[in-house]
Formats: C-alpha cells, structure tokens, sequence
C-alpha cells in the first residue's frame, strides 16, 4: 500500500525506481529529502540506497551504517546513499518498511 501522507524528512522508505531511474530499476530503500511543499502534496524527494560502492567516490557518495539493521530483504549492515540521483517521485512509489507481516509493526 502506497503512502497516505507525506514523511518526515529523513525517513527510510522503499522506493519503487521501476521507469524513473535505469540504474535503480526495481525496489529499493531511499531516504526522504524534502518536508511536503505547498501545492505537491503528492510529491516527495528522495535519495536511493544501494549496496554496490559507487566506481568513483565524490563527495555526494556516503556509506550509511544500519543499528539496527533494516528488515528482510534489505539486512545488509550498511548501504550507499547515492546523491547524485536526487529524484521526485509520487507518494504511490513509496511503501514504510515493514518488520514483520505477523506483527504488523513497521
């Protein structure tokens, strides 16, 4: 189910590149950048994640460490924030991660 607000900035999401980004084609946890803007309650700016260290660290590269880790499938003690693909995407591509679908707690 997509998001029925806006998240707080900073939040890690899943992100729904399918179309929008050819490098990040599938879903993948992203960080919100952006507050709601007036006008674009739809609309958030986000920042992927990826587990593959970028070919050239620039300064826009940065090694985020999890502690705790995220919830299966993204486990992986730490991801790439990718800032060099800063995309806008709708809140119908963005899901909370979730822990467990037996619990039901994000």
């Amino acid at each position: 189910m997509s998001l029925p607000h806006h998240p707080a900035i900073g939040t890690i999401v899943i992100c729904d590149f399918a179309g929008k980004i050819p490098e990040m084609a599938s879903r993948h946890p992203a960080v919100v950048i952006t507050p709601q803007l007036p006008g674009r309650n739809r609309l958030c700016a986000v920042v992927p994640l990826s587990t593959t260290e970028p070919d050239n660290m620039m300064p826009y590269h940065y090694k985020l460490h999890f502690n705790p880790l995220l919830p299966h499938p993204y486990t992986n003690e730490y991801s790439w924030v990718k800032a060099d693909m800063i995309t806008t995407v709708s809140l119908d591509r963005l899901h909370f991660l979730r822990r467990g679908k037996s619990t039901g707690t994000r």
